[in-house]
């Protein structure tokens, strides 16, 4: 198969490989669509390995089940989209295969496309991880008929990660307090934010205590540099709370409890890069019921998709997409790739 592979050098070719591997309990997915994520390019830059084949989110079709795969679990021509550990082996997203737990995928309606789907693997296990595993609130699906009105700061609420966030939240019966651009002010509204507020802004910390009347005690920090690391602690009432951070950061205020949030860990394996993770069965446990969960929503739920920027030459366009990337110039869209477009397949 043809597959995007990393140099050693900080950079990433088309290649000929082998197909990956898959187990008993994996399935091996035909890939369609492919979504960009900035762990992606970090992945390629950082790790300076050769042959590894990058790329985490993508959808797809199923064409092989291990012995192990319940048949009403699966089905060959299934239409799945989901996550893989891409950039550190023989096995990522930006491939024409990829080979996935059985358990970890999203069945995708006809509702949906491939292009979207592909946007969903990282920000819906990253926001379930979020929200439900570690802030243990209620799912949409298991709302109590009495729900308290609690406030919820998503911080960057534009970025991938943080669009789902907010709607989820919504989803479960939070009041969505958010930050970002001015010009995603309506965009986040859009998804189920009540008050938003300019990230840039020195005070915005200020204006959400006066908002929240001091009663804030959760949220998601989705971009954890810059003016976060100060202004997202600070927006807690004085007994403090709890903070998902999706990256390793502490909090500089004892009474505010941080947790980082790797979507990675869904495997139930231990994690050697980016960041060393131990071993957590119990997520492996717990992403098995948000993929369900997700797949409910995403058919039964109006869920907003991302803005998509599909790029023309699939595989043969990521290095471009990386740089744009790198650049600073994504703003509330996700780079897509289709790679049936790469030149040559």
């Amino acid at each position: 198969m043809k597959a995007l592979v990393t140099t050693g050098k900080g950079g990433v070719e088309i290649h000929t490989v082998e197909l990956p591997t898959f187990g008993d309990a994996d399935v091996l997915i035909k890939v369609h669509s492919v979504a960009q994520n900035p762990t992606d390019w970090k992945t390629v830059a950082l790790r300076r390995e050769e042959g590894n084949i990058i790329g985490c989110d993508f959808s797809g079709v199923v064409v092989k089940m291990g012995r192990e795969v319940p048949s009403e679990l699966r089905f060959i021509g299934e239409r799945v989209a989901g996550i893989v550990h891409g950039g550190i082996g023989k096995n990522g997203a930006f491939s024409q295969y990829v080979s996935v737990p059985a358990a970890l995928l999203f069945s995708l309606p006809d509702s949906w496309s491939f292009e979207h789907g592909a946007q969903l693997g990282v920000a819906c296990f990253t926001a379930c991880q979020c929200l439900y595993q570690y802030l243990h609130l209620p799912t949409p699906l298991g709302i109590p008929e009495s729900v308290p009105e609690e406030f919820i700061l998503v911080w960057s609420g534009a970025t991938s990660t943080g669009q789902y966030v907010i709607q989820f939240a919504k989803l479960s019966g939070l009041r969505i307090i958010t930050t970002c651009s001015p010009r995603n002010f309506d965009l986040v509204k859009s998804l189920g934010a009540e008050l938003v507020f300019d990230y840039a802004d020195s005070y915005t910390f200020k204006h959400i205590l006066t908002a929240t009347q001091g009663r804030l005690t959760m949220a998601v920090d989705c971009h954890c540099a810059g003016t976060s690391l100060m202004q997202v602690p600070k927006s807690f009432g004085e007994s403090g709370g709890n903070l998902a951070a999706l990256l390793p950061i502490k909090s500089h205020i004892p009474s505010v409890k941080t947790e980082f949030i790797l979507a990675y860990s869904i495997f139930g394996l231990a994690i050697e890069f980016p960041f060393i993770v131990e071993a957590h069965q119990a997520h492996y446990e717990n992403a098995i019921k948000y993929a369900a969960l997700v797949t409910k929503l995403i058919s039964t739920v109006p869920i907003q998709t991302i803005a998509m920027k599909v790029y023309p030459k699939g595989l043969e366009s990521v290095s471009e997409g990386f740089q744009y990337m790198q650049d600073g110039r994504v703003h509330a869209e996700k780079l897509t790739y289709q790679i049936e477009d790469t030149p040559g397949l």
